[in-house]
């Protein structure tokens, strides 16, 4: 008789099939193999549970897709608006990557960004820093370090020195599942962030005024030398990200949703 809530946080069904599409290893099979396992597992689990809980409105229609009767509320994350905020330190031409490194979807952007898109800044502004901070980078990040332009730090102790100095906040997600949680810390430090459709899709963020996002190459490294040449519109958009978190993904808005939900089942 008592009521139950899961919080599944995201989909790993939809995580796994989104890395089947981009793994070319050998394990690729075994990724697709699992992804189905896993979504069955979700739905079954899910059905024993009287409501469910997800962070982002395309893992709660994923999961509504394999069965329309599951009974699933969006609670997004959240960010520490008192830990993570501005400061009136002065940036420095970095561009920052944070994240868990031996989490696919991780170091794949980070991969991606360095081969596809870090070059055509460079091409402009030399100067820049590839910075990707996070533990357990898999030997094919530590291999990117050149100590010149790309510094990979493995565990550090604290985040926000780096969100300090970084002029740009990159998240060009091609994998994945639930809400970038790295957008938010970025975004409440009031740095601008340029991601992928995929990264954004989590926020509910005006486009083009909280966050600047771009799929292809050329356009996401044209985002990142707009906000280096031009330091009021970064400003701007820097400002504009803190006032979403402020309004919109702060502990205090998001445990208000939480209760709403335990309060609907318990009733």
């Amino acid at each position: 008789g008592i009521p139950k809530i899961l919080d599944l946080c995201d989909s790993l069904a939809l995580n796994l099939n989104r890395r089947a599409d981009l793994d070319r290893s050998l394990i690729r099979f075994l990724v697709k193999m699992e992804a189905r396992r896993v979504r069955q597992y979700e739905v079954e689990i899910m059905n024993s549970f009287d409501w469910g809980t997800v962070a982002a409105p395309f893992d709660r229609d994923y999961l509504l897709k394999q069965d329309a009767a599951l009974k699933l509320s969006v609670v997004p994350m959240g960010v520490d608006l008192g830990h993570f905020q501005p400061t009136s330190t002065k940036y420095r031409p970095h561009l920052l990557f944070t994240g868990t490194m031996s989490y696919f979807p991780n170091w794949d952007a980070a991969l991606y960004f360095h081969d596809e898109i870090f070059p055509l800044i460079q091409t402009v502004h030399p100067e820049t820093i590839f910075y990707v901070v996070g533990n357990d980078p898999p030997d094919q990040i530590r291999r990117l370090a050149n100590h010149e332009t790309v510094v990979v730090t493995g565990h550090v102790p604290e985040t926000r020195p780096y969100f300090d100095e970084a002029a740009v906040f990159i998240s060009p997600m091609r994998a994945g599942s639930g809400s970038q949680v790295k957008n938010l810390e970025a975004m409440a430090m009031g740095v601008p962030v340029v991601t992928s459709s995929l990264g954004a899709l989590g926020l509910n963020a005006k486009v083009g005024q909280d966050l600047l996002v771009a799929d292809a190459p050329e356009a996401f490294a044209k985002h990142i030398i707009h906000l280096i040449e031009f330091q009021d519109f970064r400003q701007t958009v820097g400002a504009a990200g803190r006032r979403l978190v402020e309004e919109k993904y702060g502990w205090d808005v998001l445990v208000k949703r939480l209760e709403g939900v335990y309060s609907r089942i318990c009733a």
